[in-house]
């Protein structure tokens, strides 16, 4: 198959066949605007994605260039690098656009195949990792997270075989959200964001547009950026999987950022920052109280 020369509409059907080329192909066109497609950054990060699942290097150059360039992400050379060095392809010395090529790829290192691993095995280790969060021991949570992710790419890379009903996303899941939480307390802000767009973290972790928001706002990041917090703060506000104290959170927010002006062209009055934080108060919030009194 020339890839290179499909078109878009045979790219779109291979995709959908789950064809690892395709999906960075069209990945590629999306981030640099080539081959009949405008650029469109989120279209790209979600093939790549795909890619990055699918252990493609074309799919981890892609993710580098976007964080080497600061395309959908906040520019960061630390996860920019990682994503070229698991390419094993050189980090780029100039500005221009980089394509993956195999000849500028190092020989991969495979993973050691393994017989198989359980869902209870699965569960047992993002469990683990879930208590190292709780006792705020950061470091070793990112490390088994990481470890859990890169297990389920070996079992979809068919490295490994998977034994049990537990639907892997599921577990993938909660080592994304368990990174999230813990790059939010060690103040990485990029990783924060990073793992919160996962699939299906924001879904089952809404309080996890709160910590974003915080991490934008300590990025100093643009008015842009930030009423699109408040737009998806707005949403998961009703959310059902959140506590008292989440809810809280989120509505003390959904405040702060109407007290800041945030949401005037959508026809938010700063006055109704007000509501919000009598519902923050409800969910026994104190910050909220005080802005009451």
């Amino acid at each position: 198959m020339d890839y290179k020369n499909a078109t878009v509409e045979e790219l779109e059907s291979l995709v959908n066949q789950k064809d690892g080329e395709a999906i960075c192909e069209l990945g590629e066109r999306c981030l640099y605007g080539r081959g009949g497609i405008t650029v469109n950054p989120s279209k790209a990060y979600k093939m790549f994605h795909k890619g990055e699942n699918m252990q493609m290097p074309r799919a981890y150059v892609g993710l580098g260039e976007m964080y080497r360039k600061g395309i959908f992400f906040a520019q960061n050379e630390t996860m920019a690098r990682e994503y070229y060095a698991k390419a094993g392809v050189d980090y780029p010395k100039s500005e221009y656009p980089v394509y993956y090529e195999q000849e500028n790829r190092h020989d991969p290192v495979q993973p050691t195949p393994i017989n198989e691993i359980s869902d209870r095995e699965m569960k047992r280790k993002v469990d683990q990792a879930e208590q190292q969060r709780s006792a705020m021991n950061y470091s070793e949570a990112k490390t088994q997270c990481e470890q859990v992710l890169k297990t389920i790419q070996d079992i979809r890379a068919g490295h490994l075989r998977y034994v049990g009903q537990s639907d892997l996303e599921d577990f993938e899941i909660e080592a994304d959200w368990i990174l999230a939480y813990t790059a939010f307390n060690q103040k990485e802000y990029s990783r924060l964001e990073h793992y919160l767009a996962q699939n299906g973290v924001i879904a089952f972790h809404p309080w996890g547009c709160y910590l974003q928001a915080i991490g934008h706002q300590m990025m100093q990041s643009s008015s842009v950026v930030m009423e699109q917090d408040l737009q998806n703060l707005l949403m998961v506000r009703n959310n059902q999987n959140m506590t008292q104290q989440d809810r809280g959170d989120i509505n003390v927010m959904i405040g702060d950022l109407i007290t800041d002006g945030y949401g005037t062209k959508q026809g938010i009055r700063v006055d109704q920052a007000r509501e919000y934080y009598q519902e923050a108060a409800r969910c026994g919030n104190e910050f909220a109280k005080e802005q009451l009194r």
